[in-house]
């Protein structure tokens, strides 16, 4: 994950205008759909981070947010009737030092639509 991706994804999320693209798509999503995408991708994160996501209605409302500006920017629904992410977008996590990423794949381009601060130490072995 790039640091001019990530730039871009936060200047996105400062000023979201979902008014006028979301009638394209007309799909609107809550925090259960959002547990569901997560839920989806678990096998790539760690069971104690994954459980934090999942009970933080505020990551999962910033999630859902996420989703939205991915899906503006890239003018196409990304989640499925099943409240999950597309695989044809390959979906990814990504864990670096304190941070967990979430990407999609669009156009050969790794999007970052969702990103959090983790608050846990890694164990050192």
């Amino acid at each position: 994950m790039s640091e001019y991706n990530r730039l871009k994804r936060v200047v996105r999320s400062l000023m979201p205008d979902f008014t006028t693209r979301r009638k394209d798509i007309k799909q609107y999503y809550d925090v259960d759909d959002a547990r569901m995408m997560i839920n989806e991708l678990g096998m790539q994160i760690p069971p104690k981070i994954l459980k934090g996501l999942l009970n933080s209605d505020a990551a999962l409302d910033e999630f859902v947010n996420g989703v939205y500006l991915v899906e503006d920017e890239i003018k196409r629904k990304i989640v499925t009737n099943r409240s999950i992410i597309d695989p044809q977008y390959q979906p990814q996590v990504h864990l670096e030092e304190n941070l967990i990423g979430f990407t999609i794949t669009h156009k050969r381009e790794e999007i970052i639509f969702a990103e959090f601060k983790l608050n846990y130490k890694k164990k050192e072995d």
